[in-house]
């Protein structure tokens, strides 16, 4: 027992405890001291409420006690309701859901700022897995061509060997496609974390303004104090969220937004959240001055389920409003994919944004997590 009591006195200490109101104080025999409110004296102990949990000292270990009188103690307990006005000890009973439902937010909020950790990091590795598919795709492209000069007859090992590397890299080719289906499938996990996120903070929103609503019965000093944090962390976590309002366009049944390319032209696109890549077509790569030459190219599959060969690029920068993203992945297609409009608004640009439409004005909303 013994034992227990030093552990537990060798753990409480070595935390020192200073408060701006007078406090009951404990001195040890070990020289130190712990300062509270003396709740509970027996003969061979002392329990000194610490705020938000209570210490049990043995009275061996106890050199002196220095008391202060009831004021104080309420003066010490009002601080201590205002340090820890989240714990549930000096929440209101009313407030509790509340309280517990911004914890929860909280939670969700860390794990918010890991996924986007996350997504920076798939993003980066994206990118690398398709500088190595055009490097790939480029060798294939190059050793098919020597092939294509050599006789299986007249030289039978050459050629032999040049089948095995054009194997070879059509086979890297799958595994770095297989690759990037992973990552993509993992991000829409991560987005779906974020979109989430956003939603429980915009529920959380009307929950408080609804706990905050003013009653006569119930608006104490301390209820306010809990409500006046609350609304300041929350217009702090507020402040992490950009939010973009776009005009929008219906054309042939699409949705329709104008983006800014390059900080250069500003071109209609279509709202494809099933396109993984921005697209544009060749007419608009050519108003960009995009020089397409040695260019690698790729077969992407079309909205109608055909495929097209296209040409891979990077933009330098693709903006909607105040919303903009640099380097982005894009591909070239050799015609529009409908009239009046350049291209495809793709999940190379839109995965860096939670979409929704305001229902009243008909706008495209783009929210972007921003962690200070």
């Amino acid at each position: 027992m013994k034992s227990q009591y030093r552990i537990a006195i060798c753990v409480i200490v070595s935390v020192f405890l200073f408060y701006t109101a007078a406090a009951d104080t404990i001195h040890l025999t070990n020289g130190r001291s712990m300062e509270g409110i003396v709740c509970e004296e027996t003969p061979d102990r002392v329990v000194l409420d610490l705020g938000v949990g209570r210490a049990t000292i043995p009275r061996n270990k106890i050199k002196a006690i220095e008391k202060f009188d009831n004021d104080a103690n309420e003066k010490l307990t009002d601080e201590w309701r205002r340090k820890h006005y989240l714990n549930e000890k000096y929440v209101p009973r009313d407030l509790r859901e509340m309280v517990a439902d911004y914890r929860k937010l909280m939670e969700r909020r860390n794990s918010a700022i890991r996924v986007r950790n996350d997504l920076a990091g798939s993003d980066a590795e994206k990118k690398a897995l398709d500088r190595e598919l055009e490097l790939t795709r480029s060798k294939l492209v190059e050793t098919s061509g020597k092939l294509k000069q050599i006789s299986a007859e007249k030289d039978q090992e050459k050629y032999n060997n040049l089948v095995v590397q054009m194997n070879t890299l059509a086979a890297d080719m799958n595994i770095i496609r297989a690759k990037a289906v992973e990552i993509g499938e993992r991000n829409e996990k991560a987005r779906a974390a974020l979109s989430d996120y956003l939603s429980a903070l915009s529920e959380f929103r009307h929950l408080f303004e609804e706990s905050a609503a003013p009653t006569s019965d119930k608006n104490t000093e301390e209820r306010k104090y809990l409500l006046d944090r609350i609304a300041e962390l929350l217009v702090g976590l507020e402040s992490e969220i950009s939010s973009v309002s776009m005009d929008t366009v219906l054309i042939g049944g699409s949705t329709v937004v104008t983006a800014m390319i390059n900080d250069r032209i500003a071109g209609r696109f279509i709202l494809d959240t099933g396109a993984t890549a921005v697209t544009i077509s060749e007419e608009f790569a050519n108003r960009l001055k995009l020089d397409l030459k040695g260019l690698s190219m790729q077969e992407v599959v079309l909205a109608d389920g055909s495929t097209a060969e296209a040409t891979a690029v990077r933009l330098s920068s693709v903006q909607l409003g105040d919303a903009r993203v640099e380097n982005v992945y894009a591909v070239v297609l050799p015609a529009k994919p409908g009239k009046l409009v350049d291209g495809l608004l793709g999940m190379s640009f839109l995965s860096n944004f939670v979409l929704s439409f305001d229902g009243g004005s008909g706008k495209l909303v783009l929210k972007q997590f921003k962690p200070k």
